[in-house]
């Protein structure tokens, strides 16, 4: 049984509004559209209690990330609960370079894939070691980040 009706009453109440309201400010009403949006077109996520996907919602206004899936920044996921459909927020990789990004203290961020041959030494203390001169062929295996704050501080994944 859908629960968009429910949604979209729960999305429309003054109380929710005014947290949309404080949260986004003038687009608000889009934030809102899109929520809807987000929830239509996902069947199981159109079953999804109404107040978990608000709340998901919610933090994807606090951190100022579209929830958009085509911008892959933040996406409300439904999931089955002991019989209950509920919807969890979930940043998206996209997400993560916004957020680091401003931050203001990132020096060097990248990414890439990682093909067959690529993958040195897999050692997750001490870091992985990568050939990139092995040509990409197939399917990536995985992927790694490399981030470097203004401070010095280096993480690689």
């Amino acid at each position: 049984m859908s629960n968009l009706p429910a949604l979209k009453q729960l999305i429309n109440s003054d109380g929710a509004q005014n947290k949309l309201r404080e949260l986004v400010g003038k687009r608000s009403g889009a934030f809102a559209t899109s929520v809807m949006q987000i929830a239509n077109s996902n069947d199981m996520l159109a079953k999804a209690d109404p107040h978990t996907v608000f709340s998901a919602a919610v933090m994807a206004a606090v951190m100022d990330l579209p929830i958009s899936n085509q911008l892959g920044m933040a996406y409300i996921v439904p999931y089955s609960n002991k019989g209950k459909v509920e919807a969890q927020f979930q940043i998206g990789y996209k997400g993560w370079i916004q957020l680091a990004l401003r931050s203001g203290q990132v020096k060097r961020l990248s990414a890439a894939p990682i093909y067959q041959g690529q993958l040195v030494k897999a050692d997750p203390l001490r870091g992985y070691e990568f050939d990139f001169t092995v040509e990409p062929s197939g399917q990536p295996i995985g992927y790694a980040a490399y981030l470097e704050l203004l401070n010095g501080c280096v993480s690689e994944l």
